[in-house]
């Protein structure tokens, strides 16, 4: 081959490259991690039960929202939940949302553990921090206690002797 030929060959194969890869990563040719999907959010509200309360909190702060996702890191998928079966409390719920109002939500199982997927510590330290900080109190995001609906369980009527 000439060196010319090559070199244009070369040209070719580079242009190319540079056009799939802007195919692949502008139009999402191929399949994308979750933790990625995830850190293109602009927006991040947290629901959570306090004193009995349903309360939501919305962090849309840009500076806010790149401090949690930079401490998002997902380790596994975790298929069999470790949520357990019981009295009914609404779960902490994490939404994450984009442009174009998509949203993803995912209930906050555990420090470690957001839907189906394990993550580190290190997310759920700085959601609460953050969480913290906005409601002007310590918040425990998985504490579980039930809504304060002053439901009374019925009196026992007559007794077992009878």
């Amino acid at each position: 081959m000439r060196p010319r030929t090559l070199f244009v060959l070369l040209i070719v194969i580079f242009v190319g490259a540079f056009a799939l890869r802007f195919g692949v990563v502008q139009y999402g040719w191929l399949p994308v991690s979750q933790e990625a999907v995830l850190k293109r959010a602009k927006a991040i509200s947290v629901s959570y039960v306090s004193e009995g309360v349903y309360k939501t909190v919305l962090i849309d702060d840009s500076a806010d929202v790149k401090a949690i996702l930079a401490e998002l890191r997902i380790r596994r998928d975790d298929y069999y939940s470790s949520r357990m079966p019981g009295i009914v409390v609404p779960p902490t719920t994490v939404s994450f949302q984009f442009p174009g109002s998509h949203r993803r939500d995912y209930n906050l199982e555990s420090p470690n553990q957001l839907g189906n997927y394990q993550l580190d510590r290190g997310f759920y330290e700085k959601l609460r921090e953050i969480v913290s900080r906005k409601e002007g109190q310590q918040v425990d995001l998985l504490r579980r206690e039930l809504p304060n609906t002053k439901m009374r369980a019925p009196g026992l009527i007559g007794n077992d002797n009878d």
